[in-house]
């Protein structure tokens, strides 16, 4: 399943979890949908092979999003979802940092050895 549903009216659905539960190759932008009356999104991408989407949708702090987002590509970033806090500001999760590997130092040449000249008396210029 991979269709354009992004012009669906979803506004008064409460119920979204598992929705795309294994919809191994759904990858649509959905970001225009009205989420704010769900209530439960737990596991709705869970499994999501291929759903790598920015949603940018803003949750209430209280919405289920418990593995919502699990093994999806997008997981690191909860898909661009955040919730609320008390004061009603979006906290957008930001990417986990990735260990990346210590760089070795690269071994510089030597230089190649040149040879030294042996002191040599230099002749007088004849006049």
């Amino acid at each position: 399943f991979n269709q354009n549903i992004g012009g669906w009216s979803v506004d008064n659905v409460n119920e979204m979890g598992m929705m795309f539960h294994e919809a191994f190759s759904f990858n649509q932008d959905i970001s225009a949908w009205n989420v704010e009356n769900v209530r439960d999104m737990h596991l709705m991408f869970c499994l999501a092979y291929a759903f790598d989407q920015d949603l940018g949708w803003c949750v209430d702090d209280d919405v289920n999003l418990d593995g919502a987002f699990d093994v999806a590509p997008c997981e690191s970033t909860s898909c661009g979802v955040g919730q609320k806090d008390g004061n009603s500001d979006c906290w957008m999760p930001t990417q986990r940092p990735t260990p990346g590997p210590t760089p070795r130092p690269v071994p510089q040449p030597t230089p190649k050895p040149t040879p030294t000249p042996t002191p040599r008396p230099t002749p007088a210029p004849s006049v």
